[in-house]
C-alpha cells in the first residue's frame, strides 16, 4: 500500500480507539498469540473489554454478533487447555438479557459476566427509598452453571449507564432516572 492510499479504518467508540478487524485470520491469529503469552506469564484474568462489538458486520449494529461469541468461545477453550483456571470476564454494558448471554451455556465462554445493572438499581432505590425493583432483579438472577459468576461493582470509570435497566424497569422510570446523575 503506497503513502497516497486511502485506508479506512473502524472506530466504534472514538478516534483514537480503533477495533481490531477479527475477520482477518492475521489479527486473529495475532490476539490469540497475545492471550498465549499473558498466559505463559501466569494471567488469572482476562478482560474482555466492549466484547459485544468485537465482530463487524457492514449493515448491522455490530453489537452481539454470534461471530463475536465464537471468538469467545474460541478464547474459552485456548485458556481452558493451556492455563486452566484462568478466567474471561466480559464487559458488556448492555440490558440485562443481552448481557448473560456472554455465559454462553455455563461453560463455553465468560466465567464471570460484569453485572452493569447493579449500580443503577441501586441509584433507583436510593432515589426512590424503595427497593422493590432492586429486589425482584436480585431474586431472579440465576447462573448457567457453577463455573460462572458475576462481577459485581456499583460504579466505573464510564459511569453509571442506564441502558442495562432497558427490561428491568418501565421506561416512564428509566426516563426519569436520569435524575440520578444530577442528585448524585
Amino acid at each position: 500500500m503506497d503513502d497516497n492510499s486511502t485506508r479506512h479504518l473502524w472506530t466504534t467508540f472514538s478516534d483514537d480507539q480503533i477495533d481490531l478487524n477479527y475477520r482477518s485470520p492475521d489479527v486473529l491469529l495475532a490476539m490469540v498469540d497475545v492471550l498465549l503469552c499473558y498466559l505463559e506469564k501466569g494471567v488469572e484474568y482476562v478482560r474482555l473489554d466492549a466484547v459485544g462489538f468485537m465482530w463487524k458486520e457492514p449493515g448491522t449494529s455490530c453489537i452481539h454478533l454470534e461471530k463475536t461469541h465464537l471468538i469467545i468461545k474460541l478464547l474459552r477453550s485456548i485458556i481452558d487447555n493451556v492455563a486452566p483456571g484462568t478466567v474471561i470476564i466480559t464487559e458488556t454494558n448492555v440490558p440485562h438479557k443481552d448481557n448473560i448471554a456472554y455465559f454462553g451455556e455455563g461453560d463455553d465462554e465468560a466465567h464471570m459476566v460484569y453485572q452493569f445493572s447493579l449500580p443503577p438499581l441501586v441509584l433507583h432505590a436510593v432515589q426512590k427509598q424503595n427497593v422493590e425493583a432492586l429486589c425482584q432483579w436480585a431474586q431472579s438472577l440465576s447462573l448457567p452453571s457453577g463455573k460462572t459468576t458475576w462481577f459485581n461493582f456499583l460504579a466505573s470509570h464510564d459511569g453509571i449507564g442506564l441502558n442495562p435497566l432497558r427490561g428491568l424497569l418501565p421506561e416512564s422510570e428509566i426516563g426519569n432516572d436520569s435524575n440520578l446523575l444530577i442528585v448524585f
